[in-house]
């Protein structure tokens, strides 16, 4: 092989290697959520755009995923954002408790708990029971309608601390 077509190789399997290791930062999300199932994905500057569209602003890193769950009438949404280093992730899940805490006309009855050795924040909205939880450098939100957000919570946690998801 001439020199010329091995470097041209090495540079191929560089930029192979590169983006395998940029996609498996994109966190995995499970398949179910209790009796939930995944029904639809958004991952990279889709899943971004949309989260930024929900907020009416730009939010959302870059390395963000949603997932919508689904089991006949009941319904649930997962919206996972991953940052670049854990402190942008915590200030972030900081900025969202002070402005749900504070009050605002879309969710109310703010409390937090810890559950799975997560520090959990719950509130109200929109017909739904929705939680904000952070796991390193990701951000978790997920709502739930509230006959399935228990559940749903639960799997949740179970499949991030079981394997922190990828």
């Amino acid at each position: 092989m001439c020199r010329k077509s091995v470097t041209g190789l090495r540079v191929v399997l560089a930029c192979l290697l590169g983006l395998s290791s940029s996609l498996s930062q994109m966190p995995e999300l499970p398949k179910s959520l209790g009796r939930l199932k995944l029904t639809k994905t958004l991952e990279g500057h889709e899943a971004q755009a949309f989260v930024d569209q929900l907020h009416q602003k730009a939010v959302a890193p870059k390395r963000s995923v949603t997932g919508e769950y689904q089991a006949g009438s009941l319904a649930a949404s997962l919206y996972v954002s991953t940052y670049k280093a854990d402190r942008e992730a915590r200030e972030a899940g900081d900025r969202m408790t002070r402005l749900i805490r504070g009050g605002n006309r879309v969710f109310g009855h703010y409390s937090e708990e810890v559950r799975s050795s997560v520090r959990v924040g719950r509130c109200v909205g929109m017909g739904q029971i929705h939680y904000l939880f952070r796991q390193g450098p990701r951000l978790f939100w997920l709502g739930a309608d509230p006959a399935v957000s228990e559940e749903a919570l639960d799997y949740l946690l179970r499949s991030v601390t079981a394997r922190m998801i990828r």
